[in-house]
């Protein structure tokens, strides 16, 4: 979660220094390419965080699912072999 809020404020940051910069420039084509380049760079950082606190919480829930303790680091996600289910052979 914080790394979430991390993430959210420096996209703001990045989206007001770009209006900040193209408020600066003399031209509006430098004026275009600075907030659009500060807004691609806030949205990624904002995808990149939301990546790393929604894949664990994923793979967590899959690992709950099969019946282990989510928070072992060698918890894997699918179920051991013997467990799975035995299907029987085709005629």
């Amino acid at each position: 979660m914080e790394v979430l809020v991390l993430a959210l404020g420096l996209s703001t940051l990045m989206a007001i220094g770009g209006a900040m910069l193209s408020e600066g420039a003399r031209h509006r084509a430098v004026a275009a390419l600075a907030g659009a380049a500060f807004g691609v760079f806030g949205v990624a950082g904002l995808v990149g965080a939301l990546l790393l606190v929604v894949v664990p919480a994923y793979r967590r829930a899959l690992v709950r699912r099969s019946g282990r303790d989510p928070w072992r680091a060698d918890a894997p996600v699918r179920a051991r072999r013997a467990e799975r289910v035995e299907r029987d052979p085709a005629p």
